[in-house]
């Protein structure tokens, strides 16, 4: 899997390696070895709410964004071993609150 550009906004979390295969509904997700990715649809995630997401998690991942026209990509890393299986589903639903609530 091809690394992030590096102009790309990074936040950087804990340093513990692993990742998880997953499917979503509205998401498409990948993982490797050392990364999991989470694919959003960019018509209903804006990129303001997935970097708000991003900006949140932040403590519990390293996360890259790549904002796209007709998807958003978000990379994470050095994800700890007990929230690898729910991060990928609790940011998604963040991000999606992100664009209800607004602080």
């Amino acid at each position: 899997m091809p690394a992030p550009p590096s102009k790309e906004a990074t936040r950087t979390g804990p340093s513990q390696p692993g990742a998880e295969a997953r499917q979503g509904r509205l998401a498409w997700i990948r993982s490797s070895p050392v990364q999991l990715t989470l694919e959003l649809d960019a018509a209903i995630y804006r990129s303001e709410a997935v970097e708000r997401a991003a900006d949140a998690f932040s403590p519990l991942a390293r996360i890259v964004v790549r904002p796209g026209e007709q998807r958003q990509l978000i990379f994470f890393s050095e994800v700890g071993t007990d929230i690898r299986s729910r991060l990928l589903d609790e940011f998604a639903n963040y991000a999606l609150g992100c664009l209800v609530v607004e602080p």
